[in-house]
């Protein structure tokens, strides 16, 4: 919500926040006064359970023990709902409804075991939709969001209708959004009229989903919502639905919403006249690029989807404004070049180029403008250019395409006359990964200045050819280019360095945990005994926790007995900073051993990082163990889906196809 704010809405939010800020301090302190667990639990619901009930499944009758003598917050549990959640016996849904009895951190984990029953029998969760109690129903409406089945659209409809107040009606909008079910059109257009902000915002974008132009005139209606507090949820939400429906009635009442009292509003209206497509929006839009830094993003995407020559020349002031102004950012000159670009016209392609020169940051929005406007050896012409900031934006540009035909001529630009533009074509020729331009760098390495000196560095780095090993340790004492010394030296793999890094990680606190992370990349294992006691000491001073990751992840690369001790010594504590940093390792070593820690990273869907989590699942089918298989299953079904989006459309088709690679290895195993 935040980031669609500016000016007067923007001090209108922080002062509410304030005051809520305020409100939560005081509620934390009364309830830490008088015991947190009595003021968040709701005792019917942890009262009404009764373990011996399941006194026929010991385990089922444990995990109900402690959920009804829990304390709402520790991993104990945690891993008991985790359990109930996964378990074959039906009975085990009525003790995960018990559990809503905490309004904690478990509350994800619990949703999680109403959507697992729910792919069994949808119909559990939908008849917890249907409870008496509050806090069941808002586990199950969001259960059955992220389900998306169809079978739920009726019980979604009841709630949306009977559950205002509550944000369960809220949530039952957006779910039914997700099912586009023509069926619930009518429902949701009456939720439109709710007294509600939020259920109606939510009811329009799920409209918007749907896309049946029965919903044009109501949501228009919304767009002039006046009701309750915050009534500005509702217009966005209009806004954002308008948009999606693409019915071109809504170009005159949008432009109109580009001057909404509320920020938020006027940027919703803004992408939704982009994604209309109609011209008639291109000069309420350029009026809108003196709104708001916000609102001119927004505004410049717009016209870039357009793609109105009408809007050239203001495109041109903006920039031209943009680039005297130092208080911008390099998004807001980036979108300017970017709708630049879509629109097209070669005549401004210095106007670019030199915005590209003035803030780097923005060479990759200028690079793709540029690609549409001329040929790559027009470009290279630029760098004749006897204006030098013409040649030094060309130069960043060629940074970003990379292409081996701009050797040469960035070569002849290393004696260049003015500095800036040697700086950058020493960096452009380091990310071509060219070895012939290994010597042409070295002789830069005693430049009298220093971003010469740490440009020239940078650049062997990224070619990484060993003939630069002897050069860079004789500059390991020059402390304005150490830290850049060091990184090149850990990515040449240099081990004739590896007695002045361990040097260095003890004597030289500024640089040591670069030094240790450079001995990880070398990977000579003399230095797992050093690395080890420098973590060691640390901890016992509780000294940079960030620093003892980067060690941990240093003798993490480094396969040596003393560092799987190490390793395995962290997965002792699963609150330990580095459990996630040792489980990765032992995996990548193959060792079974990390089986059962990295499925607990795996579950964990709030801390661990796509990336992570996609290796996590290559390292579990290598590692071959059956009992991966049902939290890969876990993460596929729930990947991209509400709250808690996970995989992008390409690493959950790569996770679909480890899984069966883990199927037919465990199959194999079996026989």
């Amino acid at each position: 919500m935040f980031q669609y704010l500016d000016g007067e809405g923007e001090k209108q939010f922080m002062d509410k926040w304030k005051i809520y800020t305020l409100l939560a301090v005081l509620i934390i302190l009364i309830a830490s006064f008088f015991g947190y667990k009595n003021i968040t639990a709701d005792k019917s619901l942890l009262g009404s359970l009764n373990p011996d009930k399941y006194a026929d499944n010991p385990e089922l009758k444990s995990l109900a023990v402690k959920v009804k003598n829990g304390d709402g917050y520790s991993r104990e549990l945690e891993i008991a709902v985790e359990r109930l959640g996964e378990m074959d016996d039906v009975r085990a849904f009525e003790v995960l409804k018990a559990a809503c009895g905490y309004h904690t951190n478990i509350y994800w984990k619990i949703v999680e075991g109403f959507v697992n029953f729910g792919k069994r029998d949808i119909q559990l969760p939908i008849s917890a939709l249907r409870h008496q109690n509050e806090r069941i129903r808002k586990v199950a409406v969001v259960a059955l969001w992220r389900l998306e089945d169809l079978r739920s659209a009726d019980v979604l409809i009841e709630a949306l209708k009977n559950s205002e107040g509550d944000g369960v009606d809220c949530d039952a909008a957006d779910a039914l959004g997700t099912l586009k079910l023509k069926s619930t059109v009518e429902p949701l257009i009456a939720a439109l009229d709710s007294n509600e902000p939020a259920v109606a915002g939510s009811a329009a974008k799920a409209l918007g989903k749907i896309g049946d132009k029965r919903a044009v005139a109501p949501i228009l209606k919304t767009l002039k919502y006046k009701k309750g507090d915050y009534p500005e949820s509702a217009r966005s939400g209009a806004a954002q639905a308008l948009g999606e429906l693409g019915d071109k009635s809504a170009v005159g009442p949008l432009v109109e919403a580009l001057k909404d009292s509320d920020g938020w509003v006027r940027c919703q209206a803004a992408k939704a006249l982009g994604k209309l497509g109609d011209k008639q929006a291109v000069p309420s839009l350029v009026e809108a690029l003196n709104g708001s830094n916000l609102l001119r993003e927004e505004a410049l995407e717009a016209l870039g989807e357009l793609k109105d020559a009408s809007a050239i020349s203001p495109l041109r002031k903006l920039l031209k404004s943009q680039m005297e102004t130092t208080d911008l950012s390099c998004c807001s000159i980036g979108k300017t070049i970017a709708a630049l670009g879509k629109i097209g016209d070669k005549k401004f392609t210095d106007d670019v180029i030199l915005a590209a020169g003035k803030e780097g940051c923005v060479a990759e929005d200028a690079a793709k403008a540029i690609v549409n406007w001329m040929t790559f050896e027009e470009l290279l012409g630029k760098l004749k250019s006897n204006d030098p900031k013409i040649r030094l934006g060309t130069v960043n540009i060629l940074q970003v395409l990379k292409k081996q035909q701009a050797f040469k001529p960035l070569e002849e630009l290393l004696n260049d006359n003015d500095i800036d533009v040697r700086r950058e074509s020493i960096v452009a020729l380091g990310v071509l990964h060219d070895k012939e331009a290994v010597a042409l760098l070295l002789k830069f390495l005693n430049d009298p200045d220093e971003r010469i000196r740490n440009n020239a560095i940078c650049a062997l780095g990224e070619i990484g050819d060993t003939r630069a090993e002897d050069p860079l340790l004789e500059l390991i004492n020059d402390k304005a280019v150490r830290g850049n010394v060091v990184w090149v030296l850990g990515q040449l793999k240099s081990r004739k360095s590896v007695p002045v890094l361990l040097e260095l990680i003890k004597n030289d606190k500024e640089i040591q945990y670069s030094a240790a992370a450079a001995l990880g990349n070398i990977g000579d294992q003399r230095a797992v005994e050093p690395l080890i006691s420098i973590f060691n000491q640390n901890s016992k001073t509780q000294d940079n926790s960030f620093g003892n990751e980067t060690i941990a992840e240093a003798i993490g690369k480094i396969n040596s007995r003393e560092s799987v001790e190490f390793l395995i010594g962290l997965l002792k504590n699963e609150r330990e900073n580095c459990y996630a940093i040792a489980a990765l390792a032992l995996g990548r070593w193959g060792d079974k051993r990390a089986v059962e820690p990295l499925i607990r990273i795996l579950k964990n869907d709030c801390v661990v990082l796509n990336a992570e989590e996609v290796e996590i699942v290559r390292l579990l089918v290598e590692l071959g163990d059956k009992r991966a298989i049902a939290p890969i299953k876990t993460i596929i079904n729930n990947g991209g889906n509400y709250p808690l989006p996970c995989l992008d459309g390409k690493d959950h088709e790569y996770i679909n196809v480890e899984l069966k690679k883990l199927e037919n290895k465990v199959k194999a195993n079996a026989n």
